[in-house]
């Protein structure tokens, strides 16, 4: 358990409000250090920074348990911040953990649910279709062969190559005609599959990336690539430029596409792109917003829940807003 410029409770237990951060040695981001001395400010002695090296859980007579390293039981936080990527994230380990929280009465900020489909591209792509926005046209396969998924008839070139579950701008990759396509196929991981996406040429080497507090547009950055190349990620070396308030459709887009994954923090941590198909916001896209302010729209499915995240849920993200929203902290929050 870390302090956070104070001295946390002796009996770390008490603390109810907790944030959930990678193993150890892992160095926190600017981002996360910042939010945690914020709610530190807030909740002093009951908020407490965990390591998941640092945790144990299982079951003891008959009852779930969560215990220290040092084996101090500790009772189940109402809260839970998670900050870390979701796609490192093992089945095993890390989600199995998170679960556990959950399990025992633990509210996540972000939900194992939403965690597992932001990881995942095609999981993304699946809700955000079935919420009505515009998503760029995908193919991706389960077992099928890959030396036969790209002599489909159906998959048209350039397209867009991504691992289902990349990140940081790693495994992507243009591919401009069906010979080199089908050339690079035998060097691919067959261990994780791959879509094929539809190249959208005036957003090449740009993503437009909004940060929701929740339902709340807090900050956007538009992530532009220094050499030409087709991603924009800061990891492969591209530039930031902050930029809320300038697209307020895509901002609008950026929440709806929030509620339709059930996040209630979106665009750091969790990264949901909207930049491949930011052509939309210059007319197609009306309708579907005005759609979207009906009720039973599938992209509100997560606004008019009466209570699908404890109170407390509610003022932890109103700071997280505040902070989000005074002091512009790394929105590109994709680590611990």
């Amino acid at each position: 358990m870390d302090t956070v410029h104070r001295a946390l409770p002796a009996m770390p237990g008490f603390a109810d409000v907790w944030m959930l951060v990678r193993q150890r040695p892992a160095v926190l981001r600017r981002s996360t250090r910042e939010l945690a001395e914020a709610l530190a400010d807030i909740y002093g002695s009951r908020f407490a920074v965990w390591h998941t090296d640092e945790l144990l859980f299982g079951v003891q007579g008959g009852r779930l348990a969560l215990r220290t390293l040092a084996g101090v039981d500790l009772p189940a936080p109402e809260v839970v911040c998670v900050r870390q990527v979701a796609g490192p994230m093992d089945n095993d380990r890390e989600v199995t953990l998170l679960r556990h929280l959950e399990c025992m009465g633990s509210t996540l900020i972000n939900t194992v649910d939403a965690q597992l489909t932001s990881r995942n591209k095609i999981w993304q792509l699946q809700e955000l279709a079935l919420a009505g926005l515009p998503v760029p046209d995908t193919i991706s396969y389960a077992t099928a062969p890959l030396e036969g998924v790209v002599r489909s008839p159906r998959l048209g070139t350039p397209c867009v190559v991504k691992s289902v579950s990349g990140a940081n701008g790693g495994q992507v990759f243009l591919a401009p005609d069906p010979h080199l396509l089908r050339e690079v196929a035998g060097s691919l991981s067959q261990e994780t599959p791959f879509l094929f996406q539809e190249h959208v040429a005036h957003s090449h080497g740009r993503t437009l990336r909004v940060v929701v507090v929740d339902g709340e547009p807090t900050g956007a950055v538009l992530h532009a690539s220094r050499n030409g190349t087709l991603t924009a990620n800061i990891a492969t070396g591209g530039s930031a430029t902050l930029c809320t308030g300038r697209y307020p459709q895509a901002e609008e887009l950026a929440v709806c596409a929030a509620r339709a994954l059930d996040l209630d923090i979106a665009g750091g941590g969790p990264v949901v792109h909207f930049g491949e198909r930011l052509h939309g916001l210059r007319g197609e896209c009306r309708p579907w917003l005005a759609a979207g302010a009906a009720r039973d729209h599938p992209c509100n499915r997560g606004l008019h829940r009466p209570s699908s995240v404890c109170p407390r849920l509610r003022g932890i993200a109103a700071n997280l807003r505040a902070k989000a929203t005074s002091h512009k902290v790394e929105v590109q929050a994709e680590g611990p």
